[in-house]
């Protein structure tokens, strides 16, 4: 028995067969409204070369003008943690490529991040973690 074909959307990684998805979300500094719409273009841009650099799976994306909510599929072998910190990192180019960001923020990205597992989340949750990024 074929184990791929038997559970729909596993993935195999050298000898793991896997299905690790998850929530992932951040927000601008202060949940400030700064992306515009070249930025969140450029932003998507940037996430697709981080997840082809790390090879974990974007299966869904959505990008707002103060966070950025994703649905990833990602190795056990990868550290999830560590692939949302290797994207805020490289999206920090965005401060150079727009200068109007620079104005607007400190920094790039709040310090917290929301990650859950695939299932388990509700929309009040999300949302309950986006109305307290409104400080930070």
């Amino acid at each position: 028995m074929n184990l791929t074909n038997y559970i729909a959307g596993v993935k195999k990684d050298d000898k793991t067969y896997y299905s690790c998805q998850y929530h992932v979300l951040w927000c601008t500094k202060y949940k400030r409204a700064v992306f515009s719409e070249n930025i969140m273009k450029r932003l998507k841009e940037i996430i697709i070369e981080t997840a082809d650099t790390y090879k974990f799976e974007i299966l869904e994306s959505s990008i707002f003008e103060s966070y950025v909510h994703l649905i990833i599929n990602v190795s056990p072998k990868l550290d999830v943690y560590k692939m949302v910190l290797r994207i805020k990192s490289n999206a920090q180019i965005l401060l150079k490529e727009f200068s109007e960001l620079n104005s607007r923020l400190p920094c790039l990205w709040s310090g917290t991040n929301f990650i859950y597992s695939v299932g388990n989340v509700s929309l009040d949750e999300i949302h309950n973690f986006l109305e307290q990024q409104k400080g930070k």
